[in-house]
């Protein structure tokens, strides 16, 4: 009896031991700095320095330092939007392959036919540099709740890969409380994670 109880604890801590390391494998196959981008803003001081810090830092390429001028400004409208920022990096993502162009329907939701599916290995991650306003102002007057139009920049880059996407209102995160890691993720296909450095200064 002893020794059944020994075996099957033996057999727990095995499975247990091989759940684990199965994950941290799983975690170390994705190298997210292979997949990275970097934006920032000629127009705005200091901003180029710390896109070419960050991406030395980070072994990032040089074709993958993006330089887009826009406002100074921490907000934008959202025809400046659409113009300096999303056709400018949709056109890049298609002239580089960074994802296979594929439109997909207009406005439909985030997944399988109606995204443009990036080729593994290509830019998944965006980082945005100081100068890149954050903010997307409200067009709209006085609109119906929840169909407000001023969004995030970082949050409307995530949904690059959607042709379209809505202005008015949310749009729910399908990866919103997932638990397996971004590149695992089934419906990750289209999605980009978009971060930003802000910081005022570089110091090495």
């Amino acid at each position: 009896m002893e020794m059944n109880m020994w075996i099957s604890s033996l057999l727990i801590f095995a499975l247990t031991f091989l759940s684990a390391s199965l994950r941290a494998q799983a975690i170390a196959e994705w190298d997210a700095d292979a997949e990275t981008a970097v934006v920032f803003n000629p127009d705005f001081p200091g901003s180029a320095e710390l896109a070419a810090y960050y991406a030395e830092k980070r072994h990032i390429p040089k074709e993958r330092i993006i330089g887009l001028r826009c406002s100074q400004e921490d907000s934008m409208s959202r025809s400046e939007f659409d113009t300096l920022l999303r056709q400018p990096l949709l056109k890049l993502f298609e002239t580089n392959h960074w994802w296979v162009a594929t439109p997909p329907a207009s406005g439909k939701p985030l997944r399988g036919e109606n995204v443009i599916s990036p080729q593994s290995s290509r830019v998944r991650v965006l980082v945005l540099m100081r100068g890149v306003p954050f903010q997307i102002r409200r067009d709209a007057q006085n609109p119906k709740p929840s169909e407000e139009d001023e969004a995030s920049v970082d949050s409307e880059l995530t949904v690059l890969g959607l042709n379209h996407p809505p202005v008015k209102g949310g749009l729910r995160n399908p990866y919103f409380d997932q638990q397996s890691r971004f590149p695992n993720f089934p419906s990750s296909t289209g999605f980009l994670v978009v971060g930003r450095l802000d910081g005022p200064m570089i110091k090495r």
